[in-house]
């Protein structure tokens, strides 16, 4: 019905609708604009970001490179979604467009991902990947490949002759990848490792086995991390939370994610500021794999059914994502709605007011006033959650956020309202939602964590 009402508003029926147009310079610049502030700074102790494309002498510098996913094009869907863009801008390419010719970068692959179809014979084989069909992991092993027989079905299942031509490509092993980027990663004045995921891991109708980045990319990390010290900017391109092992030895961090055909440019104006990162996290990163709600609740990876197919039952109920990690006060590594900038903000003077909005509704409202107290333009988001009295639910629920541009050194007001509806929880036995009369508890703050205002209010639904 939505889908129906949505074509019908859009006038997909009408055959003298107008066609519009499609990849112009104003799409160009909205989906840029999307990207750039989507990007997420989550660790920038030692304020190396944003960096300076040239040295102390104002000669510009050596910036070297590192990891699949900077020359990767990830700007595609799966299945039923799946579109092509008209030009992809890779990080690698976006680090040149963003400064022109007078840095010298150099690229090395850091990890090997295999993507060809061919039989791959190695020595020392390296886990690989078939068409997006995932096999084992860390796989270790020495064959020697004398024949190779080759199936193939047919409709009238009359026997038929096949011929395969087996192509053999010798490919280095993980140590001879990483080798080559520790022996020259002190002659660069940068080094920007772009790594994390890519569609063989998120990717519908498949389930992981862990949490882990693959290709054995957090050895790595740490190699580069201990080589470079501070000069080693991580960027991670990801539609899931991952482990970080290393992260207390890497002092600049940067979640892409999936950022579209303008992803690449977007990470360049960011790691250069040329843009103060905004963006916050959509969920919450645990420490490690047994820290989340399916290892606690045991509802992962389920058991054989009678039909011979795994069931997974949702036993965590409400506590899915950070209102397990809130409710269970779970240390995490990253809160949910995380996300640092360039500048730094200070929230005052909050309020909180209930005012009757009808003979049953009513609306609350959160204000105050934030002050950029850093040295450059910024923006920040401002999120309002909220605790139920019901003991059932969750003890925060994010209700309302407002996202703000500050000028440096200066102050404006915020506001959110949230309405009785947004209060709603879903009752069983009456199969639908209702708000319930309690005291509700306000929490106001720059993510789940980190909480500036507290307050109660106490709500009577007639």
């Amino acid at each position: 019905e939505r889908v129906l009402k949505m074509m019908d508003k859009l006038r997909m029926g009408d055959p003298k609708r107008s066609q519009g147009v499609y990849n112009s310079p104003a799409h160009h610049e909205v989906v840029e604009r999307v990207a750039e502030e989507g990007i997420v700074l989550l660790k920038n102790d030692t304020s190396h970001l944003p960096i300076s494309p040239r040295r102390q002498d104002g000669t510009y510098k050596k910036i070297l490179v590192v990891g699949d996913n900077a020359v990767r094009d990830n700007g595609v869907g799966g299945g039923s979604s799946e579109i092509h863009s008209f030009y992809n801008i890779t990080p690698m390419l976006g680090l040149a467009m963003a400064r022109g010719g007078d840095v010298k970068y150099k690229y090395l692959p850091g990890y090997y991902i295999d993507n060809a179809k061919d039989l791959v014979i190695n020595d020392d084989w390296e886990s690989a990947n078939f068409e997006n069909k995932s096999v084992w992991d860390n796989t270790s092993y020495t064959q020697a490949v004398e024949n190779l027989v080759m199936y193939e079905p047919v409709d009238d299942r009359t026997p038929e002759e096949i011929e395969k031509d087996l192509n053999e490509r010798i490919i280095p092993t993980r140590k001879k990848y990483r080798d080559d980027v520790l022996k020259v990663i002190n002659d660069y004045d940068e080094v920007i490792f772009v790594g994390g995921l890519n569609h063989a891991y998120d990717v519908e109708g498949y389930d992981k086995k862990s949490i882990t980045l693959p290709y054995a990319q957090d050895e790595l990390i740490e190699a580069m991390a201990d080589a470079a010290g501070e000069k080693l900017t991580v960027v991670l391109v990801c539609g899931s939370a991952v482990e970080m092992p290393w992260i207390d030895k890497v002092h600049s961090l940067l979640q892409l994610s999936y950022a579209g055909q303008n992803g690449g440019l977007a990470l360049a104006r960011v790691i250069y500021g040329d843009v103060n990162p905004s963006g916050h996290l959509p969920e919450t990163y645990p420490i490690k794999l047994s820290d989340t709600p399916t290892e606690k609740y045991g509802s992962y990876p389920g058991e054989i059914g009678d039909e011979g197919h795994r069931v997974c039952e949702y036993t965590e109920k409400l506590m899915v994502g950070y209102r397990y990690y809130e409710t269970e006060g779970v240390d995490v590594l990253f809160p949910f709605g995380y996300g640092l900038s360039y500048t730094t903000f200070e929230i005052d003077g909050v309020d909180a007011c209930l005012r009757q909005t009808s003979d049953d509704g009513f609306e609350i409202e959160v204000s105050g006033i934030i002050k950029n107290t850093g040295n450059r333009t910024g923006k920040e988001v401002i999120q309002l959650y909220v605790g139920s009295p019901e003991s059932d639910q969750p003890v925060k629920a994010l209700k309302g956020f407002t996202k703000v541009e500050v000028r440096q050194g200066e102050t404006v007001p915020f506001s959110i309202c949230i309405t009785k509806e947004d209060l709603a929880t879903f009752d069983i036995d009456k199969n639908e939602f209702s708000t319930k009369s309690g005291e509700y508890k306000l929490y106001l703050g720059t993510n789940v964590r980190d909480i500036v205002y507290e307050a109660k209010i106490s709500c009577k639904i007639a």
